[in-house]
């Protein structure tokens, strides 16, 4: 699914990424997926919207310091976005390229917690661990949208 994202993200305009990343996480069985980018100083995460902008209530800007996402970020760990939103399960899932912390991805998903991690490793190819538990991302464990 990220595969072909990563191909035809080469010549894709940036304004556009958002709206075709989330076609790709729907043809893979996530019902949403938020591109967050880190500011240069390293202190936020802020949302990468396409031309209509984020959608009403979307978190557009989110602390590093002190909050989940910003743990997520900060220890390279796949995160449970808690609390369990109504109707699904929600992700913070690191942004790298090789050892460079980009962001990250917020995906959502239908499933319950161990098949949204399983839907994950397949799909992203990021090495997790025990389902269920925070992993490190491993050296071999690349994902980069925005390069």
């Amino acid at each position: 699914m990220f595969a072909g994202l990563l191909d035809a993200s080469h010549l894709m305009p940036l304004d556009t990424l958002p709206d075709t990343a989330v076609e790709y996480a729907r043809a893979a069985g996530f019902t949403g997926l938020l591109i967050y980018v880190a500011d240069l100083n390293r202190q936020g995460l802020h949302l990468l919207t396409g031309p209509n902008g984020a959608a009403p209530g979307t978190e557009t800007d989110i602390r590093v310091e002190g909050t989940v996402p910003g743990r997520a970020y900060q220890y390279g760990r796949l995160t449970s976005a808690a609390p369990q939103e109504a109707g699904g399960t929600a992700w913070w899932v690191p942004l790298v390229d090789g050892t460079e912390r980009l962001g990250l991805l917020r995906v959502q998903s239908t499933y319950d917690d161990a098949r949204a991690l399983m839907i994950l490793r397949k799909t992203m190819g990021i090495a997790l661990g025990h389902p269920g538990r925070n992993a490190p991302l491993g050296r071999g464990s690349v994902v980069a949208l925005v390069a």
